[in-house]
Protein backbone atom coordinates (compact mmCIF):
# COMPACT_ATOMS: atom_id res chain seq x y z
CA UNK A 1 0.00 0.00 0.00
CA UNK A 2 2.86 2.37 0.80
CA UNK A 3 4.37 1.77 -2.62
CA UNK A 4 1.04 2.19 -4.39
CA UNK A 5 0.35 5.46 -2.65
CA UNK A 6 3.83 6.74 -3.42
CA UNK A 7 3.50 5.80 -7.09
CA UNK A 8 0.14 7.50 -7.38
CA UNK A 9 1.34 10.73 -5.82
CA UNK A 10 4.43 10.84 -8.02
CA UNK A 11 2.46 9.98 -11.12
CA UNK A 12 -0.08 12.73 -10.51
CA UNK A 13 2.58 15.34 -9.81
CA UNK A 14 5.25 14.52 -12.36
CA UNK A 15 3.47 12.50 -15.05
CA UNK A 16 5.55 9.31 -14.86
CA UNK A 17 6.35 6.41 -12.61
CA UNK A 18 9.73 6.29 -10.86
CA UNK A 19 10.38 2.81 -12.23
CA UNK A 20 10.67 4.29 -15.72
CA UNK A 21 7.23 3.94 -17.29
CA UNK A 22 5.06 6.88 -18.45
CA UNK A 23 1.57 7.05 -17.00
CA UNK A 24 0.15 8.95 -19.95
CA UNK A 25 -1.71 6.82 -22.46
CA UNK A 26 -0.70 8.75 -25.57
CA UNK A 27 1.63 7.15 -28.07
CA UNK A 28 4.18 9.95 -27.94
CA UNK A 29 4.68 9.32 -24.23
CA UNK A 30 5.53 5.72 -24.97
CA UNK A 31 7.85 6.57 -27.85
CA UNK A 32 9.91 9.23 -26.15
CA UNK A 33 10.46 9.66 -22.44
CA UNK A 34 10.39 13.07 -20.81
CA UNK A 35 13.79 14.54 -19.89
CA UNK A 36 12.87 14.61 -16.21
CA UNK A 37 11.80 10.99 -16.39
CA UNK A 38 15.13 10.05 -17.93
CA UNK A 39 16.97 11.88 -15.13
CA UNK A 40 14.86 10.18 -12.47
CA UNK A 41 15.43 6.74 -13.98
CA UNK A 42 19.15 7.41 -14.20
CA UNK A 43 19.21 8.58 -10.59
CA UNK A 44 17.35 5.49 -9.33
CA UNK A 45 19.66 3.25 -11.32
CA UNK A 46 22.68 4.87 -9.67
CA UNK A 47 21.08 4.46 -6.25
CA UNK A 48 20.40 0.78 -6.84
CA UNK A 49 23.98 0.17 -7.93
CA UNK A 50 25.41 1.92 -4.85
CA UNK A 51 27.00 4.85 -6.70
CA UNK A 52 25.67 7.39 -4.19
CA UNK A 53 24.44 10.09 -6.59
CA UNK A 54 24.09 13.60 -5.22
CA UNK A 55 20.64 15.17 -5.46
CA UNK A 56 22.12 18.63 -5.40
CA UNK A 57 24.56 17.79 -8.19
CA UNK A 58 21.67 16.64 -10.35
CA UNK A 59 19.84 19.91 -9.63
CA UNK A 60 22.88 22.04 -10.46
CA UNK A 61 23.63 20.09 -13.64
CA UNK A 62 20.01 20.40 -14.83
CA UNK A 63 18.82 23.87 -13.73
CA UNK A 64 15.61 23.72 -15.79
CA UNK A 65 14.42 20.86 -13.60
CA UNK A 66 16.14 21.88 -10.35
CA UNK A 67 12.92 22.48 -8.44
CA UNK A 68 11.37 19.19 -9.51
CA UNK A 69 14.59 17.30 -8.78
CA UNK A 70 14.86 18.68 -5.25
CA UNK A 71 11.21 17.85 -4.59
CA UNK A 72 11.09 14.41 -6.24
CA UNK A 73 14.44 12.74 -5.72
CA UNK A 74 14.30 12.58 -1.89
CA UNK A 75 11.04 10.66 -2.34
CA UNK A 76 12.75 8.24 -4.71
CA UNK A 77 15.47 7.71 -2.10
CA UNK A 78 12.80 7.06 0.56
CA UNK A 79 11.07 4.48 -1.62
CA UNK A 80 14.36 2.71 -2.29
CA UNK A 81 15.05 2.74 1.45
CA UNK A 82 11.71 1.06 2.14
CA UNK A 83 12.43 -1.57 -0.49
CA UNK A 84 15.85 -2.15 1.01
CA UNK A 85 14.39 -2.64 4.48
CA UNK A 86 11.93 -5.20 3.16
CA UNK A 87 14.86 -7.00 1.54
CA UNK A 88 16.77 -6.94 4.82
CA UNK A 89 13.79 -8.34 6.70
CA UNK A 90 13.32 -11.09 4.15
CA UNK A 91 16.97 -12.11 4.27
CA UNK A 92 17.11 -12.09 8.07
CA UNK A 93 13.97 -14.21 8.26
CA UNK A 94 15.70 -16.84 6.14
CA UNK A 95 18.80 -17.01 8.34
CA UNK A 96 19.28 -20.39 9.92
CA UNK A 97 19.14 -20.68 13.69
CA UNK A 98 22.64 -22.14 13.92
CA UNK A 99 25.50 -22.42 11.46
CA UNK A 100 27.14 -25.79 11.07
CA UNK A 101 30.54 -24.48 10.11
CA UNK A 102 33.94 -25.65 11.33
CA UNK A 103 36.40 -23.60 9.31
CA UNK A 104 36.71 -20.48 7.18
CA UNK A 105 40.02 -20.23 5.38
CA UNK A 106 42.79 -20.68 7.93
CA UNK A 107 40.42 -20.05 10.84
CA UNK A 108 39.03 -22.80 13.01
CA UNK A 109 35.57 -21.72 14.22
CA UNK A 110 34.90 -21.98 17.95
CA UNK A 111 31.44 -20.44 18.38
CA UNK A 112 29.05 -17.81 17.16
CA UNK A 113 29.28 -14.60 19.19
CA UNK A 114 26.79 -12.28 17.52
CA UNK A 115 24.71 -11.22 14.55
CA UNK A 116 24.41 -7.75 13.10
CA UNK A 117 22.51 -6.11 10.28
CA UNK A 118 24.74 -7.67 7.64
CA UNK A 119 26.78 -10.50 9.06
CA UNK A 120 27.36 -13.25 11.58
CA UNK A 121 30.44 -13.01 13.81
CA UNK A 122 32.32 -16.04 15.11
CA UNK A 123 35.11 -16.48 17.59
CA UNK A 124 37.88 -18.48 15.94
CA UNK A 125 41.53 -19.46 16.10
CA UNK A 126 43.72 -18.49 13.16
CA UNK A 127 46.04 -21.35 12.33
CA UNK A 128 48.87 -22.14 12.32
CA UNK A 129 49.83 -19.08 14.42
CA UNK A 130 47.17 -19.86 17.05
CA UNK A 131 45.91 -16.29 17.19
CA UNK A 132 42.46 -15.75 18.67
CA UNK A 133 40.38 -13.79 16.15
CA UNK A 134 36.85 -12.85 15.19
CA UNK A 135 35.52 -13.83 11.77
CA UNK A 136 32.64 -11.95 10.20
CA UNK A 137 30.70 -13.92 7.59
CA UNK A 138 28.24 -12.65 5.01
CA UNK A 139 25.80 -15.55 5.46
CA UNK A 140 24.38 -15.59 1.94
CA UNK A 141 25.93 -16.60 -1.34
CA UNK A 142 27.44 -13.48 -2.90
CA UNK A 143 25.61 -14.05 -6.18
CA UNK A 144 22.27 -13.76 -4.35
CA UNK A 145 23.05 -10.50 -2.53
CA UNK A 146 25.27 -8.42 -4.84
CA UNK A 147 24.51 -5.12 -3.07
CA UNK A 148 25.26 -6.54 0.36
CA UNK A 149 28.38 -8.17 -1.04
CA UNK A 150 29.54 -4.76 -2.27
CA UNK A 151 28.85 -3.19 1.11
CA UNK A 152 30.64 -6.06 2.86
CA UNK A 153 33.76 -5.51 0.75
CA UNK A 154 33.48 -1.77 1.39
CA UNK A 155 33.55 -2.37 5.13
CA UNK A 156 36.61 -4.60 4.86
CA UNK A 157 38.43 -2.14 2.57
CA UNK A 158 37.79 0.98 4.65
CA UNK A 159 38.52 -0.66 8.00
CA UNK A 160 41.63 -2.48 6.73
CA UNK A 161 43.15 0.89 5.77
CA UNK A 162 42.62 2.33 9.25
CA UNK A 163 45.20 1.71 11.94
CA UNK A 164 44.18 3.19 15.25
CA UNK A 165 44.17 1.90 18.80
CA UNK A 166 40.40 2.43 19.09
CA UNK A 167 39.38 0.87 15.76
CA UNK A 168 39.09 -2.91 15.47
CA UNK A 169 41.80 -3.93 12.98
CA UNK A 170 41.00 -6.20 10.04
CA UNK A 171 43.66 -8.75 9.15
CA UNK A 172 42.40 -10.36 5.96
CA UNK A 173 39.49 -10.84 3.56
CA UNK A 174 38.54 -14.14 1.93
CA UNK A 175 35.94 -16.11 0.03
CA UNK A 176 35.00 -19.73 0.35
CA UNK A 177 32.55 -21.57 -1.88
CA UNK A 178 30.80 -18.35 -2.83
CA UNK A 179 30.65 -16.93 0.71
CA UNK A 180 32.65 -13.91 1.86
CA UNK A 181 34.26 -13.29 5.21
CA UNK A 182 36.95 -11.23 6.85
CA UNK A 183 39.18 -11.80 9.85
CA UNK A 184 39.64 -9.18 12.55
CA UNK A 185 40.87 -8.80 16.09
CA UNK A 186 38.73 -10.50 18.71
CA UNK A 187 37.49 -8.07 21.36
CA UNK A 188 36.62 -9.76 24.63
CA UNK A 189 33.93 -7.41 25.83
CA UNK A 190 30.45 -6.02 25.34
CA UNK A 191 28.82 -3.42 23.14
CA UNK A 192 27.62 -0.14 24.60
CA UNK A 193 24.18 -1.25 23.48
CA UNK A 194 24.31 -4.21 25.86
CA UNK A 195 25.75 -2.03 28.63
CA UNK A 196 22.94 0.51 28.26
CA UNK A 197 20.34 -2.26 28.38
CA UNK A 198 21.84 -3.70 31.55
CA UNK A 199 22.16 -0.35 33.32
CA UNK A 200 18.52 0.39 32.52
CA UNK A 201 17.62 -2.71 34.58
CA UNK A 202 20.06 -2.49 37.49
CA UNK A 203 22.40 -0.10 39.24
CA UNK A 204 25.69 -1.62 38.12
CA UNK A 205 27.41 -4.35 36.12
CA UNK A 206 30.74 -6.04 36.77
CA UNK A 207 33.84 -6.11 34.64
CA UNK A 208 33.53 -9.90 34.37
CA UNK A 209 30.06 -9.47 32.89
CA UNK A 210 31.36 -6.90 30.42
CA UNK A 211 34.17 -9.23 29.36
CA UNK A 212 31.69 -12.04 28.78
CA UNK A 213 29.39 -9.70 26.88
CA UNK A 214 26.35 -11.06 28.68
CA UNK A 215 27.19 -14.72 28.12
CA UNK A 216 26.90 -17.21 30.93
CA UNK A 217 30.31 -18.32 32.25
CA UNK A 218 31.76 -21.20 30.25
CA UNK A 219 34.54 -22.96 32.12
CA UNK A 220 35.73 -24.60 28.94
CA UNK A 221 36.28 -21.46 26.87
CA UNK A 222 35.63 -18.41 29.02
CA UNK A 223 38.58 -16.38 30.30
CA UNK A 224 36.69 -13.66 32.15
CA UNK A 225 36.94 -15.24 35.60
CA UNK A 226 40.40 -16.82 35.54
CA UNK A 227 43.80 -15.21 36.07
CA UNK A 228 45.73 -14.30 32.95
CA UNK A 229 48.40 -16.84 32.05
CA UNK A 230 51.85 -15.94 30.76
CA UNK A 231 50.64 -16.86 27.28
CA UNK A 232 47.62 -14.53 27.63
CA UNK A 233 49.86 -11.66 28.69
CA UNK A 234 52.29 -12.29 25.86
CA UNK A 235 49.46 -12.40 23.31
CA UNK A 236 48.05 -9.15 24.66
CA UNK A 237 51.42 -7.45 24.34
CA UNK A 238 51.79 -8.65 20.76
CA UNK A 239 48.26 -7.73 19.61
CA UNK A 240 47.96 -4.49 21.59
CA UNK A 241 51.38 -2.82 21.49
CA UNK A 242 50.20 0.66 22.48
CA UNK A 243 48.41 0.86 25.85
CA UNK A 244 45.72 3.49 25.25
CA UNK A 245 43.99 5.75 27.76
CA UNK A 246 40.95 3.80 28.81
CA UNK A 247 37.61 4.19 30.53
CA UNK A 248 39.27 2.61 33.61
CA UNK A 249 37.14 0.31 35.71
CA UNK A 250 39.29 0.11 38.87
CA UNK A 251 36.37 -0.72 41.15
CA UNK A 252 35.45 -3.75 39.06
CA UNK A 253 31.99 -2.30 38.30
CA UNK A 254 30.30 0.15 35.98
CA UNK A 255 27.50 2.14 37.60
CA UNK A 256 24.66 4.26 36.30
CA UNK A 257 26.44 7.34 37.59
CA UNK A 258 29.92 6.50 36.26
CA UNK A 259 30.04 9.88 34.55
CA UNK A 260 33.83 10.06 34.30
CA UNK A 261 33.99 6.60 32.75
CA UNK A 262 31.24 7.51 30.27
CA UNK A 263 33.17 10.63 29.29
CA UNK A 264 36.42 8.64 28.89
CA UNK A 265 34.65 6.16 26.61
CA UNK A 266 33.32 9.06 24.54
CA UNK A 267 36.82 10.58 24.34
CA UNK A 268 38.15 7.33 22.91
CA UNK A 269 35.36 7.20 20.32
CA UNK A 270 36.00 10.84 19.41
CA UNK A 271 39.72 10.12 18.95
CA UNK A 272 38.86 7.22 16.63
CA UNK A 273 36.54 9.45 14.62
CA UNK A 274 39.12 12.23 14.41
CA UNK A 275 41.63 9.75 13.02
CA UNK A 276 39.17 8.21 10.54
CA UNK A 277 38.09 11.66 9.34
CA UNK A 278 41.73 12.63 8.97
CA UNK A 279 42.13 9.61 6.69
CA UNK A 280 39.21 10.85 4.60
CA UNK A 281 36.65 8.34 5.93
CA UNK A 282 33.24 8.93 7.50
CA UNK A 283 31.82 6.07 9.56
CA UNK A 284 28.13 6.89 8.96
CA UNK A 285 26.76 4.38 11.47
CA UNK A 286 28.02 5.37 14.91
CA UNK A 287 25.72 3.83 17.50
CA UNK A 288 26.03 1.89 20.78
CA UNK A 289 26.02 -1.45 18.96
CA UNK A 290 29.13 -0.51 16.99
CA UNK A 291 31.20 0.54 20.02
CA UNK A 292 32.72 -2.28 22.06
CA UNK A 293 34.21 -2.05 25.55
CA UNK A 294 36.67 -4.58 26.96
CA UNK A 295 37.51 -5.34 30.57
CA UNK A 296 40.10 -2.53 30.76
CA UNK A 297 37.57 0.09 29.75
CA UNK A 298 39.19 0.28 26.32
CA UNK A 299 36.72 1.23 23.60
CA UNK A 300 36.81 -0.26 20.10
CA UNK A 301 34.98 1.12 17.09
CA UNK A 302 33.75 -1.41 14.55
CA UNK A 303 31.43 -1.95 11.58
CA UNK A 304 32.53 0.38 8.79
CA UNK A 305 30.00 -1.17 6.39
CA UNK A 306 28.41 2.23 5.69
CA UNK A 307 31.65 4.18 5.52
CA UNK A 308 32.17 6.71 2.75
CA UNK A 309 34.97 8.89 1.55
CA UNK A 310 34.81 12.52 2.62
CA UNK A 311 35.28 13.35 -1.06
CA UNK A 312 31.99 11.67 -2.04
CA UNK A 313 29.21 13.95 -3.28
CA UNK A 314 26.54 12.34 -1.15
CA UNK A 315 26.34 10.17 1.92
CA UNK A 316 22.92 8.62 2.08
CA UNK A 317 21.57 8.63 -1.42
CA UNK A 318 21.58 4.84 -1.58
CA UNK A 319 18.34 3.73 -0.02
CA UNK A 320 19.88 0.38 0.94
CA UNK A 321 22.99 1.82 2.53
CA UNK A 322 22.00 4.04 5.43
CA UNK A 323 22.79 4.49 9.07
CA UNK A 324 20.56 3.27 11.85
CA UNK A 325 17.63 5.66 11.82
CA UNK A 326 17.63 6.72 15.48
CA UNK A 327 21.26 7.88 15.33
CA UNK A 328 21.20 9.60 11.93
CA UNK A 329 21.84 13.34 11.79
CA UNK A 330 19.00 15.42 10.28
CA UNK A 331 21.00 16.46 7.22
CA UNK A 332 21.51 12.82 6.27
CA UNK A 333 17.88 12.66 5.14
CA UNK A 334 18.74 14.99 2.29
CA UNK A 335 21.84 13.12 1.26
CA UNK A 336 24.20 15.58 2.94
CA UNK A 337 26.73 15.09 5.67
CA UNK A 338 30.30 15.56 6.88
CA UNK A 339 32.33 15.07 10.05
CA UNK A 340 29.58 16.78 12.04
CA UNK A 341 27.16 14.00 11.11
CA UNK A 342 29.36 11.42 12.87
CA UNK A 343 29.73 13.83 15.80
CA UNK A 344 25.94 14.00 16.04
CA UNK A 345 25.64 10.20 16.12
CA UNK A 346 28.27 9.95 18.85
CA UNK A 347 26.42 12.64 20.81
CA UNK A 348 23.18 10.66 20.60
CA UNK A 349 25.06 7.57 21.76
CA UNK A 350 26.47 9.44 24.78
CA UNK A 351 22.98 10.81 25.50
CA UNK A 352 21.56 7.29 25.68
CA UNK A 353 24.48 6.03 27.77
CA UNK A 354 23.88 8.78 30.34
CA UNK A 355 20.07 8.58 30.40
CA UNK A 356 19.56 4.89 29.54
CA UNK A 357 16.69 6.10 27.37
CA UNK A 358 16.22 6.07 23.57
CA UNK A 359 16.35 9.65 22.38
CA UNK A 360 13.81 9.31 19.60
CA UNK A 361 11.27 6.68 20.57
CA UNK A 362 8.16 6.43 18.42
CA UNK A 363 6.10 3.66 16.87
CA UNK A 364 6.16 5.02 13.31
CA UNK A 365 9.31 5.64 11.33
CA UNK A 366 7.84 8.86 9.98
CA UNK A 367 7.35 10.13 13.55
CA UNK A 368 10.95 9.32 14.43
CA UNK A 369 12.16 11.18 11.35
CA UNK A 370 9.97 14.19 12.16
CA UNK A 371 11.39 14.36 15.67
CA UNK A 372 14.98 14.10 14.41
CA UNK A 373 14.48 16.83 11.82
CA UNK A 374 12.76 19.16 14.33
CA UNK A 375 15.43 18.50 16.94
CA UNK A 376 12.74 17.38 19.37
CA UNK A 377 15.15 16.25 22.05
CA UNK A 378 14.65 16.80 25.79
CA UNK A 379 17.75 17.85 27.76
CA UNK A 380 19.45 14.84 29.39
CA UNK A 381 19.01 16.28 32.89
CA UNK A 382 15.23 16.34 32.38
CA UNK A 383 15.44 12.53 32.20
CA UNK A 384 18.34 11.82 34.57
CA UNK A 385 18.76 14.76 36.93
CA UNK A 386 22.15 13.58 38.24
CA UNK A 387 23.87 14.02 34.86
CA UNK A 388 26.55 16.70 35.44
CA UNK A 389 25.65 20.03 33.86
CA UNK A 390 28.89 20.24 31.88
CA UNK A 391 28.38 16.74 30.47
CA UNK A 392 24.85 17.71 29.42
CA UNK A 393 26.25 20.80 27.71
CA UNK A 394 28.68 18.66 25.73
CA UNK A 395 25.89 16.36 24.61
CA UNK A 396 23.70 19.27 23.52
CA UNK A 397 26.61 20.82 21.62
CA UNK A 398 27.05 17.54 19.73
CA UNK A 399 23.40 16.87 18.86
CA UNK A 400 22.20 20.28 17.67
CA UNK A 401 19.82 19.78 14.74
CA UNK A 402 21.62 22.43 12.68
CA UNK A 403 25.13 21.20 11.76
CA UNK A 404 26.46 24.78 12.12
CA UNK A 405 25.52 24.68 15.82
CA UNK A 406 27.51 21.50 16.55
CA UNK A 407 31.16 20.87 17.20
CA UNK A 408 32.83 21.35 13.81
CA UNK A 409 34.65 18.03 14.15
CA UNK A 410 35.45 15.25 16.60
CA UNK A 411 38.56 17.06 17.91
CA UNK A 412 36.73 19.90 19.71
CA UNK A 413 34.27 17.34 21.12
CA UNK A 414 37.16 15.37 22.59
CA UNK A 415 38.68 18.59 23.98
CA UNK A 416 35.48 19.52 25.81
CA UNK A 417 35.18 15.99 27.21
CA UNK A 418 38.71 16.31 28.57
CA UNK A 419 37.81 19.71 30.09
CA UNK A 420 34.90 18.03 31.85
CA UNK A 421 37.19 15.28 33.15
CA UNK A 422 39.60 17.94 34.44
CA UNK A 423 36.81 19.76 36.23
CA UNK A 424 36.90 22.76 33.90
CA UNK A 425 33.92 24.75 32.68
CA UNK A 426 32.28 23.76 29.39
CA UNK A 427 30.23 26.38 27.57
CA UNK A 428 27.28 26.02 25.24
CA UNK A 429 28.06 26.70 21.60
CA UNK A 430 26.38 29.72 20.06
CA UNK A 431 23.07 28.84 18.42
CA UNK A 432 22.76 30.33 14.96
CA UNK A 433 19.58 32.11 13.94
CA UNK A 434 19.48 30.35 10.59
CA UNK A 435 17.69 27.04 10.64
CA UNK A 436 18.08 24.37 8.02
CA UNK A 437 14.74 23.32 6.60
CA UNK A 438 14.66 19.72 5.54
CA UNK A 439 12.09 18.19 3.26
CA UNK A 440 11.20 14.61 4.07
CA UNK A 441 8.53 12.64 2.23
CA UNK A 442 5.89 11.41 4.63
CA UNK A 443 5.48 7.80 3.61
CA UNK A 444 3.70 5.10 5.53
CA UNK A 445 1.61 7.29 7.81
Amino acid sequence: MERACGMSELSDQFGFRPDGYPVSGDDQGLQARLPLEVLASRFVDEVRHGRNPSIESYAVDHPHYAGEIRALFPTLVAMERLKGEREVGFLKARLTGTFEIDRLGHCRIIREVGRGGMGVVFEAVEEPVGRRVAVKLLPWHTSNVPRWYGRFKTEARFAANLRHRHIVPIFSFGEQQGFSYYVMQFVEGASLDWIIQQLSKRESITVAEIVRGGREPDTATDTADRPASARDVAAALVERPTPPPSGELPSGTLRRDSWSTFAKLAVQAAHALRYAHGQGTLHNDIKPGNLLVDGRGHLWMTDFGLAHSLDADSLSSDGRINGTLRYMAPERFEGRGDERSDVYSLGITLYELCTRTPVFAAEKRSDVIDRIVRGDLPPPRSIERTVPKSLETIILNAVASNPDDRYPSAGPLASDLLRFLNGETVTRLRISKRRTRLRWPRLGR
